[in-house]
């Protein structure tokens, strides 16, 4: 493939005791002309509630036109293909004692 890449990243404190680290990517392929872009985005926050107690969220967004899911009618029978944007997430909590 060909085309432009873009990766923009930032990493630091944004309150007291809560730091982001987060990722943003774009892709934008010209081999067929000018193509759908693919966007990827990732990001953490690590929270520190006090000594003995942390924790973590993270989510990442990903999007790519040749990525696709089902289209059903209501009885069940796909009727063609979509592109969609996927979305995960997680939460941590964390405990942490030392004798």
């Amino acid at each position: 493939r060909f085309g432009p890449s873009f990766l923009i990243t930032y990493k630091g404190e944004i309150a007291k005791n809560i730091s982001l680290d987060t990722k943003l990517g774009y892709f934008q392929d010209f081999m067929d002309g000018v193509g759908d872009p693919v966007v990827n985005w990732d990001a953490l926050f690590n929270m520190k509630v006090n000594k003995y107690i942390s924790a973590s969220f993270s989510f990442t967004l990903f999007y790519d036109e040749d990525s696709t899911t089902d289209i059903k009618d209501n009885a069940g029978n796909v009727i063609g293909e979509e592109a969609r944007i996927q979305f995960k997430q997680s939460l941590g909590v964390g405990f942490n004692y030392v004798w």
